[in-house]
């Protein structure tokens, strides 16, 4: 009885050892395979094998011997949309193409970095995909990326991924202001010295890492001696504006109160109540951008106005520029079908999201968002291109910054399309959830590459510290210069 004892508990103690080993050899979140075709995944693996084996050659090669056999494993490149061409009069602002941005950035083609030339490759997928899980998270978080339970793609889908690719948007107009170089080496300083200081450590619902970054990068640049702040949440977005303007002019406006860190020096109308008032600070009641005389504003072309309300932003741009303002930056700017406001992308897109729709989807009308959903409205496809044209037509950059990490899978944070509060007459306007291999065309088509594209800079840059909630929720930050 006491041999046969042992033989159970060296089995039970071997099998064990065996799961253990099982469990710490397993590779850590691979990519469902509609992310990363399979032969992709063996090309990979076969790349990894040779550069183990000839890693001591490498060591000894020149950085631009290195550089150049990096460059030629880039794999096949996702189709990018083609930049539109309907409106004959606006092709002279159209001047930047892709060789112009190479030579802009001084480098020849090879050496231009991937969010310039709009490519992402599946290794890129890839990496992001490894990058990100590495990152602290809970287990739906993580899981999140591997998207259990999505769909297998359809034929349906693959004609609507068709039509998503060839999609006219605002690309002729994507000037880049600024270098890749200057944006890594800003992105290096601002994770080092000034994110680890920010006054909300846990930002929900306000600017995470990709858009606190873009809106600090931008406004330095920028250099404006006057900042209109509309949505102010719980401050961070004003602590970020006076750290990238020390000495500009700061109005910031929200009608809630939820204000957590105040900024001194700054005007600020916040909230309902006539008589809140917060010793020290200049306070008075909430007004609306277009509620304020800014005839107290002499040198509105070099104002900066940060619209972070959720309202319809065609609707803003129109308004802020018939007020003589001429640099935007737009938070709230979501891709087609998601988000409750009329961003810029989306009125950029010339199908009003009605490419994403099978063909017998039962209505043609798109959905105009605004206020937080309170506001919506119908309109027809026809209405859409109008405002399309205009917005362009007052454009002279439209300029997205792209998000530090980004994997398609981000993309969910809500379902495709609106439930409508009014006037939908029984349709779902809500599609059904999408297969990784249509969200992966959807993403990539209007989601430029990340800022950071290798595991080396992930690593110096010290990226592991932040928690995936970071970089959950990036909707393009946009600058956007006005005629």
């Amino acid at each position: 009885m006491r041999q046969e004892s042992k033989i159970i508990v060296g089995v039970v103690a071997g099998c064990a050892v065996f799961i253990l080993w099982f469990a710490f050899h397993q590779p850590v979140g691979r990519v469902p395979e509609e992310w990363i075709p399979e032969e992709v995944l063996q090309e990979i693996e076969r790349k990894e094998s040779t550069e183990k084996r000839t890693v001591s050659v490498q060591a000894n090669e020149s950085a631009d011997v290195k550089q150049s056999r990096e460059t030629k494993t880039v794999t096949t490149t996702v189709q990018e949309a083609k930049p539109t061409e309907e409106v004959a009069a606006e092709t002279t602002h159209s001047s930047t193409t892709t060789s112009s941005q190479h030579q802009a950035a001084g480098n020849t083609l090879p050496d231009v970095p991937m969010y310039i030339t709009g490519q992402w490759t599946q290794e890129l997928i890839t990496l992001q995909y490894k990058l990100l899980n590495q990152l602290q998270a809970s287990v739906p978080e993580a899981n999140s990326l591997n998207r259990p339970g999505a769909p297998k793609p359809t034929a349906v889908e693959d004609a609507t991924a068709a039509q998503v690719t060839q999609l006219h948007k605002c690309d002729d107009k994507f000037n880049v202001p600024w270098t890749y170089e200057e944006m890594l080496a800003d992105l290096e300083v601002f994770l080092r010295d000034l994110y680890p200081k920010r006054p909300i450590s846990s930002n929900a619902g306000g600017m995470r890492v990709s858009h606190a970054f873009a809106c600090w990068f931008v406004v330095k640049r920028l250099k404006p001696k006057t900042i209109i702040e509309s949505g102010v949440h719980k401050g961070q977005s004003t602590w970020l504006l006076r750290q990238a303007a020390p000495d500009a002019e700061i109005w910031s406006l929200d009608p809630a109160n939820d204000v957590a860190f105040w900024e001194k020096n700054v005007h600020y109308y916040i909230g309902s109540s006539p008589t809140f008032r917060k010793p020290g600070y200049d306070v008075q009641q909430w007004k609306d951008f277009l509620e304020i005389d800014w005839s107290v504003i002499k040198n509105k072309h070099e104002t900066v106005v940060l619209f972070d309300d959720h309202q319809n932003s065609f609707h803003r741009i129109q308004a802020a520029h018939k007020l003589g303002f001429k640099k935007i930056l737009i938070d709230d700017n979501w891709a087609p079908l998601l988000g409750d406001n009329y961003s810029p992308k989306q009125v950029c897109d010339e199908s009003g999201g009605t490419a994403f729709r099978a063909p017998d989807f039962p209505s043609k009308r798109i959905l105009m968002c605004d206020n937080f959903h309170m506001k919506d409205k119908f309109i027809t496809l026809e209405e859409h291109q109008k405002n399309r044209v205009a917005l362009r037509s007052i454009m002279k950059v439209y300029y997205e910054s792209p998000p530090v990490l980004f994997h398609p899978s981000l993309m969910i944070s809500g379902p495709f399309g609106h439930t409508p509060r009014i006037g939908s007459n029984g349709i779902d306007y809500v599609l059904p959830p999408p297969s990784n291999k249509l969200l992966r065309t959807f993403a990539t088509s209007f989601i430029g590459p990340p800022i950071v594209q290798t595991e080396g800079d992930y690593e110096r840059l010290g990226l592991s510290k932040l928690p995936l909630f970071e970089f959950q929720f990036y909707c393009s930050f946009a600058f956007i210069e006005l005629h």
